[in-house]
């Protein structure tokens, strides 16, 4: 994947992180849907994903540096492209 370009993912990937027991999901911080700001899951419903989530490449694994809350909205809602910009 190129650097510093906004991309799209699908969201099993971010899934397959969590699952594969590495738990270097979401900056190392699980956020329940429940804790995201009604206002962010209403805004993400309405407008979709309009800020990417900032992920790293570790050696060719992608890691989530940023953007925790929106991938939470994102499973609540059922999006299933988010895009990335890998960093």
């Amino acid at each position: 994947m190129k650097l510093n370009t906004t991309q799209t993912v699908h969201i099993s990937y971010f899934d397959q992180m969590k699952e594969s027991g590495f738990d270097r999901l979401a900056g190392q911080r699980n956020i329940a849907p429940n804790t995201v700001g009604e206002e962010l899951l209403e805004d993400i419903k309405v407008y979709g994903i309009i800020k990417p989530l900032v992920v790293r490449d570790e050696n060719g694994e992608l890691v989530l540096a940023n953007g925790n809350h929106r991938l939470a909205c994102a499973r609540e809602i059922g999006i299933t492209e988010i895009p990335v910009v890998i960093i």
